[in-house]
């Protein structure tokens, strides 16, 4: 992250050296170790970190406190948002959060609501909801959300659908999925 002979923007002599230290930190009375990346001036002495190196940190910490919440990390984000086949600028007109809100929950560098985190965890066990809202928003789905596998949970599906041919078992899945929905809507309301 400090590229080789960067000077030092303190003492203006020194160059830097990128060095890593393990830091124990403490969140909920959660205790971890971090790898922290600073830079050292072979002249001066001082310690300093980089934009870089403070952005890569910053995203440590945060990642910690999501794992710690419970909430969806930001690969984990990343993933369910590729397996709904849609791309950022998709996921932030249908689940909102604005334009770069999808780049910034994968990198970790900001720690996105309750809401939006169940909110994506919820699409990613049920599909239909990406299509519901994506309709219901007036965008088009480019390519189909694969299809969950909670029919497998679900014990009216679950013989039909281990012997099943792939196109009957993504009907069934589809039916539990649909089933689930309006189990929800009948218990929860619209």
């Amino acid at each position: 992250m400090t590229s080789e002979n960067e000077i030092c923007p303190i003492c203006g002599e020194g160059h830097l050296e990128e060095l890593v230290d393990k830091t124990p930190v403490e969140y909920k009375d959660n205790k971890t170790v971090l790898d922290t990346f600073y830079s050292v001036c072979d002249a001066c002495g001082c310690e300093q970190a980089n934009a870089a190196q403070t952005r890569h940190n910053k995203r440590l910490m945060i990642a910690f406190k999501k794992e710690v919440d419970g909430n969806l990390t930001g690969t984990e984000f990343k993933d369910i948002r590729k397996r709904l086949g849609i791309t950022q600028n998709e996921a932030a007109a249908i689940f909102g959060g604005g334009s770069v809100a999808f780049s910034k929950y994968e990198n970790d560098d900001v720690i996105p609501s309750e809401s939006m985190d169940n909110l994506l965890y919820v699409a990613d066990k049920l599909p239909a909801i990406l299509t519901i809202l994506a309709k219901r928003k007036g965008i088009k789905l480019q390519s189909k959300p694969r299809l969950s596998i909670v029919a497998a949970n679900s014990p009216q599906y679950k013989d039909e659908l281990i012997n099943s041919s792939d196109s009957k078992r993504q009907k069934i899945e589809i039916l539990s999925n649909l089933s689930l929905i309006n189990q929800s809507i009948l218990r929860y309301g619209r």
